[in-house]
């Protein structure tokens, strides 16, 4: 669903079906999207086109989709460090 335009910057907003991507529901909402061009070794960019594939989505959204999902997982990973105290922190306490 493309309601939009693009800028002289490549920026993209349209009418899009957001939500997170494991989710069945969508909210529809304006969203801004920004052009990337990315240049590939052959082997990853197959192995991108399988992915995509069986996962029936295009080539963006996959790696939009890893993506985030790499970037979930380390903010994650961050916020648990910040939570812990460091070893050396606890010896020194005692």
């Amino acid at each position: 669903m493309d309601h939009g335009g693009v800028d002289s910057n490549g920026t993209t907003v349209v009418l899009c079906g957001c939500g997170p991507p494991w989710s069945t529901w969508r909210v529809l909402r304006l969203c801004v999207q920004h052009q990337l061009k990315v240049r590939f070794p052959e082997d990853l960019k197959q192995w991108l086109e399988e992915q995509a594939k069986s996962n029936r989505r295009s080539q963006s959204a996959e790696i939009v989709f890893r993506l985030a999902k790499e970037r979930a997982l380390q903010e994650e990973e961050n916020a648990s460090n910040e939570k812990a105290p460091a070893f050396a922190d606890v010896g020194a306490q005692m």
